[in-house]
């Protein structure tokens, strides 16, 4: 059922017979009633009446239809990973590039399996760094290699340090780097009985090792 609308002639004076385009307007709800409320001067009330219920559902219609990207972390709109995160055990730093709290999110189940290992922790700094760290469980007290040098991972005079390991990460600017952020990594996914100490040193064996330590 729809009413003839005429053009407004430039005067500003409505025509006999005149209806306002509005007043044309039908919800399509009327299809979902019995016949008898599709009929007579009632009906074109409450076909315009219905149309505030229709702009209401048709946006939860809409969600509905778009639920399932909300549950994929490549999808899922960036205020809602917090949330997400949530459903399995997962804290994101809202500092952290949106791109890298999805890749964590993405891998949350395969980095549960490994938390706590060496493992673990050193896809979790991957993808958050971009950049594959080295963990160097202690050993000696003093045994120098290829993954141990004096004033990174060894240091004189200390002897054994039971349940401590080290994290190296090798960056172009070890300046620019928030240490702050990793040990939050570090801190959430290394044993509760371990101790740690963090290296941020420059990519380039050229140049001078720049280092800071951060021993729990």
């Amino acid at each position: 059922m729809t009413a003839a609308t005429l053009a407004v002639p430039t005067n500003g004076r409505a025509p006999a017979g005149y209806t306002p385009e509005w007043m044309a307007l039908r919800s399509r709800l009327l299809n979902y009633l019995p016949g008898i409320f599709s009929e007579g001067e009632e009906a074109s009330f409450l076909g315009r009446y219905l149309l505030i219920f229709e702009t209401i559902l048709d946006s939860v219609d809409l969600t509905i239809g778009q639920l399932p990207s909300y549950f994929a972390a490549d999808s899922s709109p960036e205020e809602f990973l917090p949330w997400l995160a949530s459903w399995v055990g997962l804290v994101l730093d809202e500092g952290w590039p949106v791109e890298r709290r999805r890749a964590v999110l993405a891998n949350a189940m395969e980095l549960h399996r490994w938390r706590g290992t060496v493992r673990g922790l050193s896809e979790h700094l991957l993808l958050y760094t971009g950049a594959k760290p080295e963990i160097v469980e202690r050993g000696s007290g003093l045994k120098l290699g290829k993954d141990s040098r004096l004033g990174h991972q060894t240091v004189l005079g200390r002897g054994d340090r039971t349940n401590h390991f080290s994290v190296i990460l090798r960056v172009p600017d070890p300046a620019a780097f928030d240490r702050n952020r990793i040990r939050i990594v570090i801190e959430a996914q290394r044993p509760a009985h371990t101790t740690y100490a963090l290296f941020v040193l420059p990519l380039e064996d050229g140049h001078e090792a720049q280092t800071r330590e951060a021993t729990t």
